[in-house]
């Protein structure tokens, strides 16, 4: 029986040693995460102090760059001569249209004769 209680104790002694070394590595391990992320916050706190720098140098930039140059309609001094012949231009549109019109009914008219003609000579 004390073979077995000596047995049960160095068991127990090398849980006991093995579970404090576990917990050792665990908080060298959770130091070092503990650091990396102290380290990430740094980071990104440094991102953001650059972000907020760069828009207000934007901001600035544009309170101080010089106004848009707008456009504006520029007349043309001869605004009378263009509208007359754009109008000038229309008529000759209708002109044309209503001349195509009429060599359309000649030629109806000429077709429709020489058929008649033809009809009756034969």
């Amino acid at each position: 029986m004390s073979q077995q209680l000596e047995f049960f104790a160095a068991k127990s002694w090398l849980f006991l040693e093995m579970q404090t070394d576990l917990e050792e590595t665990k908080a060298a391990e959770i130091a070092k995460m503990q650091d990396t992320l102290h380290e990430m916050q740094l980071e990104v706190d440094e991102a953001n102090s650059l972000l907020i720098k760069e828009r207000e140098a934007a901001r600035k930039a544009i309170e101080e760059a010089p106004p848009v140059i707008k456009e504006t309609p520029v007349l043309v001094q001869d605004t009378e001569k263009i509208n007359s012949l754009a109008a000038e231009v229309e008529q000759l549109k209708v002109g044309i249209g209503s001349k195509i019109i009429y060599l359309c009914r000649l030629t109806s008219i000429f077709l429709i004769k020489g058929c008649c003609n033809f009809l009756f000579q034969a």
